[in-house]
């Protein structure tokens, strides 16, 4: 009688344990200590940008001067020190034939419309933008648009459809320099290339439980 009575205070201390347990995890994932959660329809934001450079290929190194991969990183911020100067600061020109690989800081969502901004400042060039869910998935080409508009500026930027990758959302954008299409015996120059201020993303299918 006493060996039953105590493999089953036993059995009784083990299974409130477990319920203890079971509380405690439900507790905490409706609390919010999950930062995100899947949205089954992509949702607008204004804050998504690029985070981490995965990747970079800048050429005509020695003549272009502005070959720094991060400053393509974040909300746009190019501008020039002084106007008329064109000496310019906020991006990267990506060189002839150049590219950039950026990480996205939520996954970008297939939403209403266009889902991608590029910010390409200064002038009108050509870029093509190729999207992928990881950097071991395939790379889908958006297609090359004209991304900015003659007599420059800071402002400006081109949009692209990720619905045309065949992805619901993508992580990874990979940004590379098309100018050879228009003129194929394009040289070096100071700002060669396509200049990379940001990426933005439009939607996400990720939203902040946290807040």
């Amino acid at each position: 009688m006493e060996k039953n009575l105590y493999y089953g205070r036993k059995k009784f201390q083990k299974s409130t344990f477990h319920f203890f347990i079971i509380g405690i995890i439900l507790t905490l994932l409706l609390s919010g200590c999950s930062y995100f959660s899947t949205n089954k329809e992509a949702i607008r934001v204004d804050n998504l940008y690029g985070q981490e450079v995965a990747g970079a290929n800048i050429t005509c190194q020695g003549i272009n001067r502005y070959t720094d991969p991060s400053e393509a990183l974040g909300a746009p911020n190019a501008g020039e020190f002084v106007s008329g100067s064109r000496n310019y600061y906020g991006f990267v020109s990506l060189g002839i034939d150049g590219s950039i690989v950026l990480r996205m800081s939520m996954p970008v969502a297939d939403g209403q419309g266009n889902d991608i901004r590029v910010y390409q400042s200064v002038s009108n060039e050509p870029l093509e933008v190729w999207v992928s869910p990881s950097m071991t998935e395939e790379f889908v080409s958006m297609g090359i648009k004209n991304c900015g508009k003659r007599g420059g500026g800071f402002d400006q930027y081109c949009e692209f459809d990720i619905k045309d990758s065949g992805y619901k959302s993508i992580r990874y954008v990979f940004v590379k320099d098309k100018q050879r299409t228009q003129i194929p015996d394009i040289y070096c120059y100071e700002s060669a290339g396509a200049d990379i201020d940001a990426v933005q993303g439009l939607y996400t299918n990720l939203i902040d439980t946290a807040n």
